[in-house]
């Protein structure tokens, strides 16, 4: 069963943990995707770049742990 999506809870997710990180006022480049729900954006800060990985939950675990 595939999970809704929400794309503004998730923006608000990404927003949260770079705030957290200390990267909030880094400029995103989104970077090209894969075939994945991934989204890949590079952070650049000053003379400082780092990639972000966002790879959000979009369907429900297939066999819980401990099922067979």
């Amino acid at each position: 069963m595939v999970s809704e999506f929400d794309s503004s809870a998730r923006a608000a997710q990404v927003d949260a943990f770079l705030k957290a990180a200390g990267w909030a006022d880094a400029a995103r480049l989104p970077l090209g995707q894969d075939a994945s729900t991934r989204r890949y954006i590079r952070l650049v800060r000053g003379s400082d770049t780092v990639l972000l990985m966002d790879a959000p939950s979009v369907e429900d675990a297939p066999c819980p742990p401990g099922d067979d």
